[in-house]
């Protein structure tokens, strides 16, 4: 065995010494992380967040709060978009579970969009490690101006303002769970309830159905893992037009590392398809987000969150989300 291949081991067996521990006092709950592209048009689609594939009896709730800042300015010959401001998102989401195998889930938004006051702080931390800002530190900073043009619409909104968002409710069905892995099949409706000239609803409803995976243990590592898959049909919104994409697709893949009795590692991928059929701009493309999070669960009821979400695709979704995340389940303490 050549001095490369020991020097491997010994660090991959140091790495299972250091996370046996973690792994056998884990909370026996693991999620995702709650990640939404909040783009002032992506937002608005039913494109739900990732969720573990467990189900249980009895009642869930989460809050989760995310603030976006926005700065996407891009022209051609037909189309030009100026996306220059800040959304909060506010969900309340409330589940009730039964037999194990169904649960009904219903979340509530509330957004608002202003200027903000994240633009300052991006700037300098663009300038300290000289990376491309994308045209953003020669706009002033903390403006509003959401604009779109196309041969077919334009929209332009330039007061910001807040509102209840768009309804979801959600149907699961558990497919098969055992002690180490769950596959759940959601069926969803959201209701246009968010007000379309205020970019905090669509202005129609949204279908979706949504296949997700958890696994627990990988590679014999403390680490929960998910997954999922789905497609929306989504109504005709008023702020599209005609290029917009009725049928959108979506997935992701989430890590959930216990590095420790009560603390979790999280990391994350999502992505969705583009909303409109024009590649003139950054709403004719794919969309993908890459987080990172840091979870404390004092004990097996309880698990507060915080992350950062970035554009790994450039425009199609906010410059930065910073977010955090409260949840509540019925297991009862058990920890020491």
């Amino acid at each position: 065995m050549g001095i490369e291949a020991v020097e491997a081991q010994r660090f991959l067996t140091a790495v299972l010494l250091f996370s046996a521990p973690a792994w056998s006092q884990a909370p026996a709950t693991s999620e995702p992380m709650w990640v939404e592209n909040l783009a002032p048009l992506a937002g608005l689609m039913a494109l739900p967040p990732q969720r573990a594939a467990s189900l249980s009896s009895g009642w869930r709730i989460d809050t989760h709060l995310a603030v976006a800042s926005h700065f996407v300015a891009s022209e051609s010959l037909t189309d030009s978009v100026i996306f220059d401001g800040e959304t909060t998102r506010y969900s309340l989401a409330i589940e009730y579970g039964w037999q194990e195998d169904w649960s009904l889930r219903l979340t509530v938004p509330w957004v608002t969009h202003r200027a903000g006051f994240l633009d300052g702080p991006i700037n300098d931390w663009h300038d300290t490690f000289g990376l491309s800002d994308g045209g953003r530190a020669v706009v002033p900073e903390n403006q509003f101006r959401y604009q779109y043009s196309s041969p077919t619409i334009a929209v332009s909104y330039l007061t910001g303002g807040d509102s209840i968002g768009d309804v979801r409710l959600e149907l699961n069905r558990s497919l098969f769970r055992d002690l180490d892995q769950a596959a759940t099949l959601t069926l969803g409706y959201k209701a246009a309830t968010g007000n379309a000239m205020h970019f905090t609803g669509s202005g129609s409803a949204d279908v979706f159905a949504t296949l997700r995976y958890s696994s627990e243990g990988l590679w014999q590592l403390p680490i929960s893992w998910h997954t999922q898959a789905g497609f929306t049909r989504a109504g005709p919104s008023s702020l599209l037009g005609s290029d917009q994409r009725h049928g959108l697709w979506f997935a992701g893949l989430g890590i959930d590392w216990h590095i420790a009795k009560r603390w979790s590692l999280l990391a994350q991928f999502d992505g969705h398809s583009a909303l409109l059929s024009s590649p003139e701009t950054a709403l004719g493309s794919t969309s993908g987000l890459l987080s990172f999070g840091l979870r404390f669960a004092p004990n097996r009821s309880w698990m507060l969150e915080v992350g950062v979400i970035e554009d790994i695709v450039v425009e199609t979704a906010p410059d930065v989300t910073f977010q955090a995340s409260l949840r509540w389940r019925p297991e009862p303490p058990e920890f020491d």
